[in-house]
This record gives C-alpha cells, sequence and structure tokens, in this order.
C-alpha cells in the first residue's frame, strides 16, 4: 500500500533522527527531527479529527506539504551522519525519545487505518499518491 509505505518511511526517518537529538554535535538533526515530528503529530491531529473523505484528503495534503518542505533538510542530516543510519539500539541518553517514537509510530499507524476507510474516494486516491511521490524524495539521493 503506497500511504503505508510513505508513513512508514517517514517514521523510520523521525526514528533515525530521534537516535541522534543529543549534544550540540547534533543542533541540525535536532533542528530536522522537531520538524518532522510537529508534522507527523499535525497529521495526526488531523486525521483523528477527521470525519469525512475531504477531510482526509486535507490531512494527507497538509502532511505532504510540511515534509516536502522538510525533506532538503532530512536529506542534509542523513547524507552529513550516515553511521546514524546504522544504529541498532539507541544510546541510553536516548531511551526516553525512543520510547516517544514508538508512542508517535501507534499513533500514526492509528491515523493511517482511518485513511483506509476512504480509499475509494478519488481525492484521497490522489493525495496518497502525491504523499507516495514525495516521501519517495528521501529514499533518492
Amino acid at each position: 500500500m503506497k500511504i503505508s509505505k510513505g508513513l512508514m518511511l517517514a517514521a523510520v526517518v523521525l526514528f533515525v533522527l530521534n537516535l541522534t537529538a543529543c549534544g550540540s554535535k547534533y543542533s541540525d538533526v535536532e533542528e530536522a527531527m522537531n520538524g518532522q515530528a510537529t508534522a507527523m503529530k499535525n497529521y495526526i491531529d488531523a486525521m483523528e479529527k477527521a470525519e469525512n473523505a475531504e477531510d482526509v484528503a486535507a490531512s494527507i495534503n497538509g502532511f505532504t506539504s510540511e515534509m516536502k518542505e522538510l525533506i532538503p533538510q532530512l536529506k542534509e542530516v542523513m547524507a552529513k551522519y550516515p553511521e546514524l543510519s546504522d544504529e541498532q539500539a539507541p544510546p541510553e541518553e536516548l531511551q526516553v525519545v525512543s520510547e516517544e517514537m514508538r508512542i508517535q509510530s501507534e499513533k500514526l499507524q492509528g491515523a493511517m487505518m482511518k485513511a483506509m476507510q476512504y480509499m475509494q474516494d478519488p481525492g484521497v486516491q490522489k493525495a496518497i499518491q502525491d504523499q507516495g511521490r514525495i516521501m519517495m524524495e528521501l529514499a533518492v539521493e
């Protein structure tokens, strides 16, 4: 499913960024992480309030728009710190952040499920396609 791949990619990127959000060495990573966390929270909140297909499409489009703005910054920090993508477990000082990421990921899955009930709507389909295209920019170097 395109919606799952795009949103899960966002969650993975946020998780990697969360693993690096300590100390001044990673201040740029922390800034990017905070931007993406805000985008995810906005998306989750909008999806929780969505009452129809139009609301769902607007929620998806809003998240896509926020992510489109963040992608250059996210790609920059991922390129600057390639070693962070190899991190198996967060350092002890990031355990709290990792737990918060786990919680946000669960909420994100719930938001994705709400979109599923409107998958036949042309506006939702277009929003999901647009989102998938934008989120793939994170994977392309």
